[in-house]
């Protein structure tokens, strides 16, 4: 009768403790299905408007172009948020205006 040895050898336990190892490190994370969206502030919005960042060409739901041929004058004081901002709608003479960003739409009702 054969005796079956049950002990590893130093290198086979090392293996087997290493192998271990990446089982538990390896492990899938799960990560939430939608991620949290960060709402950017007022003045983030300000700023990214101010340096292009959201395009010049626009088109509405009701198909209308819209360009923007200047975007305003930064105001830093009370009033709109940019004044003496041009767009043009569907390619017509650029039509002047003032800005306002809001974060909500009930905050376009405080401004009078």
């Amino acid at each position: 009768m054969r005796t079956v040895s049950t002990s590893l050898d130093m290198t086979d336990q090392q293996n087997a403790n290493r192998y271990a190892e990446m089982r538990v490190a390896a492990r899938v994370r799960e990560r939430a299905l939608f991620p949290w969206q960060r709402i950017p502030s007022e003045l983030e919005l300000q700023a990214r408007w101010f340096a292009g960042d959201f395009g010049r060409h626009f088109v509405t739901p009701a198909g209308d172009k819209i360009d923007i041929v200047q975007f305003g004058i930064w105001n830093r004081e009370a009033g709109p948020d940019f004044s003496d901002a041009a767009i043009r709608l569907n390619g017509s003479e650029p039509i002047r205006g003032s800005i306002e960003f809001d974060l909500t739409d009930r905050n376009w009702e405080a401004h009078g």
